[in-house]
């Protein structure tokens, strides 16, 4: 029951604030099983030494106690209400119950010289037997450094009594007090350590079950990108094999020269893309495996920008977009062959989805870096897309765009990237379609250069 109020009171907290909120409902729970015990003694004392104490004394004292005893009720119901959810909405709380339990721990001191005085020498016993009670249920609900200095105190009010008063056996009576103090307070000591100890590993439990449910959702999100990935690969991999037979078959049973050699044509074209497809896939498995390496050198952009505007000009032109490239006589230090497969992708994307009517691909020099930039006046990136914009498998939510595609061109673009030392990220601060930003390290000047590949 006790764990079932807890987790109740811990419903709002994320993980942030839940590791200080569960020590605290510990405590509170705790507390409130001891508070139950205290309110039959108050109403003892208000029987027994009633008669015996001066009402005006009596009487403010047990309103005191009565009121330090409801406060844990009271902060359990306010903070069940109002639910807080962060570790700083807490601290009025915590603060509270300090205040409450000193205010309680020095009521119960001073009533030793309220009541014990008026008291037979039965009766003192019996309450000296519920002072050291009391102590040991305080540190037992809360053994914190704070609350044993305060339960000393009434355990030293407690011996002082004895020694002022001289009661029988009094020199041995406070030398029994003084141990059971100090065994309470080593007991408890380490009672303190291992409720430390099992609130924080409750906490990291709850932490590494957030974090395992997280992985298999992470897993199930990746089994299922997979499949979607086999299952286009398999349907974009079909069509050309699909149109090589039938212009194969053509060419061999067509008589017309100039048909057969159409057919030909489009036999070649068919399988170019099988082969572009299956390098795309290729490409995808041996960066997962680790297995492709950079082979760094100075690249004139000049030659990287000539082979892309070449390589994407008819499918830029069938989709009616100019394709424009920023003359650059800049050099940068990459892999030549994967800084063009990198922007391939990028640029391939923007002719397949952004239905714009101009793609840019220029250079700009930061620094030590050369930035190169790819452009388009589409219909830009969805919000939701951005945050997994570099992921495997991922493609566009939609947003109006075409769907296709294995979703692993950006990602294989981000790797390439990594592997020459660069990056790629979105800028969003772009508005009017999408810009995708390639950062790399400025190669040396052509001088130099010339001296890199002799040396």
């Amino acid at each position: 029951m006790i764990d079932a109020f807890e987790r109740w009171l811990l419903r709002n907290f994320d993980e942030t604030g839940r590791a200080y909120a569960t020590q605290l409902t510990a405590r509170a729970s705790r507390a409130i099983l001891g508070v139950f015990t205290l309110a039959g003694t108050i109403i003892f004392i208000g029987i027994t030494f009633h008669g015996r104490v001066a009402p005006e004394v009596l009487n403010p004292w047990l309103a005191g106690m009565g009121l330090v005893i409801a406060s844990p009720m009271l902060l359990t119901v306010a903070f069940a209400i109002q639910g807080p959810s962060t570790e700083a909405a807490l601290r009025p709380y915590a603060k509270i119950s300090r205040l409450t339990t000193f205010a309680m721990s020095a009521l119960i001191a001073l009533s030793i010289w309220i009541l014990l005085p008026n008291a037979d020498l039965p009766l003192q016993y019996v309450m000296l037997v519920l002072y050291t009670t009391f102590v040991a249920m305080v540190l037992g609900a809360d053994p914190g450094p704070w609350q044993m200095m305060e339960q000393m105190a009434v355990m030293a009010s407690a011996i002082a009594f004895v020694l002022v008063y001289q009661l029988p056996y009094a020199v041995p009576l406070a030398i029994v007090l003084g141990a059971v103090a100090i065994s309470l307070v080593g007991l408890h000591r380490m009672t303190y350590q291992s409720i430390q100890a099992a609130i924080s590993a409750r906490a990291d439990t709850e932490r590494a079950n957030t974090a395992l449910a997280a992985a298999l959702a992470d897993a199930a999100t990746q089994r299922d990108a997979k499949t979607r990935f086999i299952a286009a690969a398999s349907h974009d991999l079909r069509q050309p094999v699909q149109a090589a037979a039938l212009y194969f078959e053509r060419a061999l049973s067509d008589g017309d020269p100039r048909l057969r050699e159409r057919a030909a044509t489009g036999a070649r074209r068919a399988f170019a893309a099988v082969d572009a497809l299956l390098e795309t896939m290729l490409d995808h498995l041996r960066f997962e495996a680790g297995a492709v390496t950079a082979r760094i050198e100075p690249v004139a952009l000049e030659a990287v920008f000539a082979n892309i505007i070449e390589h994407h000009l008819p499918a830029a032109s069938a989709a009616k977009i100019r394709l424009i490239a920023v003359p650059s006589s800049k050099w940068v230090l990459a892999d030549a062959a994967m800084l063009q497969r990198a922007l391939n992708n990028v640029i391939g994307n923007a002719i397949r989805h952004s239905n714009g009517a101009r793609i840019l691909l220029g250079a700009r020099q930061q620094a030590e870096s050369i930035v190169l930039w790819v452009i388009d006046d589409g219909r830009g990136i969805g919000a939701d897309d951005i945050p997994r914009l570099f992921d495997d498998y991922v493609q566009g939510s939609g947003n109006g765009a075409a769907v296709g595609g294995f979703g692993i061109g950006l990602s294989s673009s981000r790797r390439m990237m990594e592997l020459m030392q660069g990056d790629i990220m979105l800028d969003q601060r772009w508005q009017r379609g999408a810009a995708f930003r390639l950062r790399l390290a400025a190669a040396p000047s052509a001088r130099e250069e010339r001296l890199w590949k002799a040396a």
